[in-house]
């Protein structure tokens, strides 16, 4: 999957008509080698939060190989001080991911992410989800890449005459 940063200019643009995106993704990678090939998976998300025109968080999730632990971890850090950590699991062309951490509140949480991607998509469910020790509801949604707007014909650059 291909994800397009966007620029300054796009996003104040986007906040300022209203865009109600809920979350950003900026810097995204997309593969790992190892001694069985190249493990296609994310390293490097900067993301933030919106409720509306409201940003009410952001931070940094990096992901690498564990060449002790022969498996994918990852690591995430928010803007209000909560940080946690992830283990990546390929099953069956989903990724399964486990977290624990500790909220800016200082409430441990944990759960398991499961990603399973297709197209321009990816269905993700949130299950064993504790916080404080007390269960939390399972959530699923769809995560659909949003392609560029297309640029304006007026805009386009005129081909050099006579150059084919």
């Amino acid at each position: 999957m291909t994800a397009r940063r966007s620029t300054p200019k796009e996003s104040r643009a986007a906040a300022e008509n209203g865009d109600n995106t809920l979350l950003s993704i900026h810097n995204l990678h997309t593969q790992f080698f190892t001694e069985g090939g190249v493990v296609r998976a994310v390293d490097g998300i900067d993301f933030s939060v919106r409720r509306g025109r409201e940003t009410v968080q952001k931070g940094t999730h990096r992901i690498g190989w564990d060449a002790q632990a022969r498996r994918i971890r990852g690591w995430v850090f928010d803007s209000q001080g909560g940080f946690g950590e992830t283990s990546w699991e390929e099953v069956d062309g989903a990724w399964i991911v486990k977290s624990t951490g500790v909220g800016p509140d200082g409430v441990t949480r944990s759960g398991t992410r499961v990603m399973t991607p297709g197209g321009d998509r990816i269905d993700v469910r949130l299950t064993d989800r504790i916080a404080e020790g007390q269960r939390l509801p399972d959530i699923e949604f769809t995560m659909v890449r949003k392609p560029p707007k297309p640029v304006a014909a007026s805009s386009a650059k005129p081909a050099a005459e006579g150059v084919k």
